[in-house]
C-alpha cells in the first residue's frame, strides 16, 4: 500500500510538470516580413578588389597581425588577432576606408542601404614561428552581408 501511494505521488507530480505547448501566434496574411541579404565573398590579396554590384572593396594593407604563432614552443595568453585596411568603393569612386580586425558594419558609408556588414572570416598564412610575415604573402577571406 506505502508503494502505491508513492507511485500515485510520483505520477501526479509528473503530469502536473509536464509542459504545455506554446500557443502559436500567427501573423496576419499580409505582414508577413521577408528578409532578402545579398552574400558576396572571396579571397583577397593586397590590392585585389571585391565587386558586389556597383559597390567594391580593396584590401588595402595588413596592419597588424598578433597572432599566436602554432609552433608548440611558444606559450601565448592570448590569440591574437588580424587587424586590415580596406577602401571603399561605389561606382569606382573612392568613398571611404575601413579598418577591422572581425565584422564591421559600413553603411554608414552608403546613404540608401539598410544594412551592410564587412567580415574577415579567414587570414593565411597562419603564422607558425615568432616573426613578420611579408605583407604580400597573406590572403585575407573576407565577406560582405548587404540586406535588401
Amino acid at each position: 500500500m506505502r508503494s502505491l501511494i508513492i507511485f500515485l505521488a510520483l505520477y501526479i507530480s509528473f503530469q502536473s510538470t509536464e509542459k504545455q505547448p506554446a500557443p502559436s501566434i500567427s501573423e496576419p496574411e499580409g505582414m508577413k516580413t521577408v528578409v532578402k541579404l545579398n552574400v558576396s565573398s572571396a579571397s583577397l590579396c593586397l590590392g585585389d578588389e571585391l565587386h558586389f554590384g556597383e559597390r567594391s572593396i580593396k584590401l588595402k594593407e595588413i596592419i597588424s597581425d598578433s597572432r599566436c604563432p602554432s609552433n608548440p614552443i611558444v606559450t601565448c595568453i592570448w590569440a591574437g588577432q588580424v587587424r586590415v585596411k580596406v577602401e571603399v568603393f561605389e561606382k569606382r569612386k573612392l568613398i571611404g576606408n575601413v579598418e577591422f580586425s572581425g565584422s564591421k558594419s559600413i553603411n554608414h558609408l552608403f546613404p540608401d542601404s539598410k544594412e551592410l556588414k564587412i567580415s574577415l572570416v579567414n587570414v593565411k598564412p597562419y603564422p607558425v614561428n615568432p616573426g613578420k610575415i611579408p605583407s604580400e604573402d597573406y590572403m585575407v577571406n573576407l565577406r560582405i552581408t548587404e540586406v535588401l
